[in-house]
């Protein structure tokens, strides 16, 4: 996982900063939370952000947070990228991708 550097920020065309002082990616945060809190922090997280964002702020679809369990998954772990499909599934539940996706990795 990439750490945020304090000095450097990267903009990207998915890049956007209303409501937030330093522009960042949800999988960034998403990141940063798991290495410094770890799964129930980045879940906690994850909510927040839901809760006090709107999908100008944060990428909120369903393929954000699947991409982001995915790479748990691929550094073997899988606790955490389960219960984040979990939690995307909770918040997305007709996706049939994520059903499928959450059932290859059970």
């Amino acid at each position: 996982m990439r750490e945020l550097s304090p000095f450097r920020i990267e903009i990207r065309w998915v890049t956007c900063h209303r409501g937030q002082r330093r522009p960042a990616l949800m999988t960034d945060v998403l990141a940063q939370t798991m290495a410094d809190g770890g799964l129930d922090a980045t879940i906690a997280k994850y909510r927040e952000l839901r809760e006090n964002y709107g999908s100008h702020t944060f990428d909120f679809t369903a393929g954000t947070l699947n991409g982001f369990a995915t790479g748990l998954a691929r550094e073997d772990k899988f606790d955490e990228a389960l219960a984040l499909m979990d939690l995307n599934v909770e918040y997305n539940p007709d996706n049939a991708l994520l059903s499928t996706t959450s059932a290859r990795s059970t």
